[in-house]
């Protein structure tokens, strides 16, 4: 996938289609006029009624975007409206234009299965978001940008920053620019990758989460633990009907801090705007200098080792084979 349009005016290695009348179709190319980031996007033109496939001609879709029958989808992009044209007699700026629309073939042949929340007819600036769900005896489906009315009103519609993520998603688009991630070669032009926290010598990337939950028994003690790339706290956290506390600031990129409950509660943990963690980690009993890394849920780590012959080397990743046992301490929060 492209979704900033860097590398020319393709997705997933085809360019966009039209459809439309025949001498009226909807036109595009790149553009450097306006963008959501990077340097470019892709501009079309819409003179009357008529579709965009950003991802290529309908057939041959699903096999290029991976995507597969029976299965839920969320598709999003940055996009920008400027009509060209006044509005038509009757027709109000708010009246629906241009949408996100699901097609799809089956045994009886080719229908629109849904349509996305319309960009107005006026000028209009945002993202928009659009779930679907493939139906299962779909042999080919296409995502288009389609006019909603032949009253359409005629305009320019910029489209940047795309995302098509499989599951229900809020489309939020982040590259190499992003808080807690880099480009892996050229800015604007190369892979996403996280920027990594080493922990334990493991590199591993930010949680994305705003906040997780954790229950935590009365009596017992417990560490929490986690990294950052920051000098400041990385995390809050806060048992039921108590205040919140912030966890100490980081030495050598490690924050820890010890508590016992006295009743037994749920623990929230929340991470700062803009913070930077990652490998957080509850565990039960007082700091102990290891540490073993996740991302969601907390758990606590069992090795299996009935003949006592293996040793487990922290900070490195030449580990001998284990059978490892996760259980959940934690209840899954809002990652």
């Amino acid at each position: 996938m492209n979704p900033g349009w860097e590398s020319g005016f393709t997705q997933f290695g085809v360019a966009p289609a039209y459809d439309g009348p025949s001498a009226t179709k909807p036109t595009g190319a790149l553009a450097t006029d306006w963008f959501d980031g990077g340097t470019r996007s892709a501009k079309f033109t819409f003179t009357t009624y008529g579709s965009v496939r950003p991802f290529g001609a309908f057939a041959g879709t699903l096999a290029r975007t991976g995507m597969q029958p029976g299965r839920t989808y969320t598709v999003s992009a940055m996009m920008r409206f400027e009509p060209t044209a006044a509005l038509g007699s009757g027709d109000s700026p708010e009246q629906p234009n241009i949408a996100w629309t699901l097609e799809a073939q089956g045994p009886f042949g080719e229908g629109t299965f849904a349509v996305g929340t319309a960009i107005p007819m006026r000028a209009w600036v945002g993202r928009q978001v659009f779930q679907f769900t493939i139906p299962e005896d779909a042999t080919e489906a296409s995502l288009s940008l389609d006019t909603q009315f032949y009253s359409m009103r005629a305009g320019n519609l910029w489209v940047d920053s795309i995302t098509l993520e499989e599951g229900v998603s809020d489309g939020s688009y982040f590259d190499g620019a992003s808080p807690g991630y880099a480009w892996s070669g050229t800015a604007n032009a190369s892979a996403t990758v996280p920027s990594m926290v080493p922990v334990a010598g493991i590199p591993m990337p930010p949680v994305r989460w705003t906040k997780a939950r954790a229950f935590v028994l009365a009596g017992r003690t417990y560490t929490l633990s986690a990294w950052t790339t920051g000098t400041t706290y990385p995390l809050t956290y806060q048992e039921t009907g108590n205040p919140a506390y912030s966890m100490p600031a980081p030495v050598g990129g490690l924050s820890q801090t010890t508590f016992t409950p006295t009743v037994s509660r749920v623990m929230t943990l929340t991470r700062p705007a803009g913070r930077v963690v990652s490998g957080v980690r509850i565990h039960e009993g007082a700091a102990d200098g290891t540490f073993y890394p996740s991302e969601g849920t907390p758990t606590r780590v069992a090795v299996t080792d009935p003949g006592r012959t293996y040793q487990l080397v922290t900070g490195t990743q030449t580990l001998t084979d284990y059978d490892v046992e996760l259980k959940e301490i934690g209840v899954q929060g809002n990652f």
